[in-house]
């Protein structure tokens, strides 16, 4: 799995961060509930589901055709999902956003999958981290991000641990 995300991320530029959940009627107006346990990020022809696992603690990675709804609505709501790049991306030009490097917090491979305790994305020169163990889902930032999560994990895990995770740095 790790030789084909670094195969695709080669040639693929980045579309689009997506999030998923639902619209649902509240009072007289139509609001979108985030399902914020998935992130998708779109390339050109593919995408990557980030999903947040083991009680908010991993990060589980796949490619995967489409988007999925793996969670219940109720009859009158609709699943939906959400363009994030403007808010997330510097730069919104497609011909700009490659992906430069990948760092992976405790990585775990299998051939379908990969999983970690958290990752950095580098995106045409902007860091973006990906933290899954927000109550409700990933967290998406920067700098910042990655030093909330880091004192987490200090707090949080590294007591019952002993070590922080190894750290897997791939540069594309």
């Amino acid at each position: 799995m790790l030789q084909k995300l670094i195969k695709i991320a080669k040639i693929e530029n980045v579309k689009d961060f997506l999030s998923v959940g639902y619209i649902e009627e509240f009072k007289s107006m139509k609001r979108y509930q985030a399902d914020l346990r998935f992130l998708y990020l779109e390339l050109s022809s593919k995408l990557i589901e980030f999903e947040s696992i083991e009680q908010y603690s991993k990060l589980r990675i796949k490619l995967v055709s489409e988007i999925n709804f793996s969670f219940e609505i109720d009859e009158d709501d609709s699943f939906c999902t959400s363009r994030l790049g403007d808010i997330i991306l510097v730069s919104t030009d497609f011909e700009d956003n490659k992906i430069e490097k990948i760092i992976f917090y405790g990585l775990e491979m299998s051939s379908e999958e990969l999983i970690c305790d958290a990752i950095e994305l580098t995106i045409h020169c902007q860091k973006i981290f990906l933290d899954p163990s927000f109550l409700h889902g990933i967290g998406v930032g920067g700098n910042e991000q990655e030093l909330f999560w880091k004192r987490n994990f200090e707090n949080r895990i590294l007591p019952l641990t002993g070590q922080f995770p190894d750290v897997t740095e791939i540069k594309i």
